[in-house]
C-alpha cells in the first residue's frame, strides 16, 4: 500500500484495508491484446455494434487478464450476469477481487493499445463456474 501525499497531514490520515489483493500490475504498460485480435473500433466489429457494448476485460488479483460479457436471465429483469470462462479462474474466494473495465478500446482501428481504464464496477458474487463447457 502506498499513500501519498503532504508530509505536513500524516497525523490527520485514516486509512481502513478494506480487502487485498495479491500481486499488482502497471495498467499504463499493459499490452491491452495480442496482434491477432481486431480492434472493435475497426469496420471487422461493425455487424456487433451492440453486443460489443456488454463486453468487459476484468482484472483478478490486481492483473488484467480475461474478457467477459454481460447476459441476462430469463426473468429478463436486468439483474446483471457477467459471463467469462472457466479457466480464467475466478472463483468463490477470488470473485470480490474482481475489477470488470467496460468500453476498454483501442481509440483507433489497429492500433491494439490504449483503452481506457475509467468506466468500471468492482467486486463480484460467483454464481457457479462449469469447466467441461470449455472441452474441445
Amino acid at each position: 500500500m502506498e499513500v501519498v501525499g503532504p508530509a505536513t497531514l500524516i497525523d490527520e490520515l485514516e486509512l481502513e484495508l478494506g480487502s487485498v489483493n495479491r500481486g499488482y500490475k502497471d495498467f499504463g504498460r499493459f499490452d491491452k491484446q495480442g496482434s491477432c485480435n481486431i480492434d472493435v473500433v475497426c469496420s471487422q466489429g461493425d455487424a456487433w455494434r451492440e453486443q460489443i457494448r456488454s463486453v468487459g476485460t476484468y482484472s483478478l488479483g490486481g492483473s488484467l487478464f480475461c474478457t467477459g460479457g454481460l447476459l441476462n436471465n430469463t426473468a429478463s429483469d436486468k439483474k446483471p450476469f457477467f459471463l467469462t470462462a472457466d479457466h480464467c479462474g475466478v472463483n468463490a474466494g477470488n470473485a470480490a477481487s474482481v475489477v470488470v473495465y467496460w468500453n476498454y478500446e483501442s481509440p483507433n482501428c489497429g492500433a491494439l493499445s490504449g483503452g481506457s481504464l475509467s468506466d468500471f464496477q468492482s467486486g463480484a458474487y460467483f454464481r457457479a463456474a462449469y469447466a467441461p463447457s470449455e472441452a474441445s
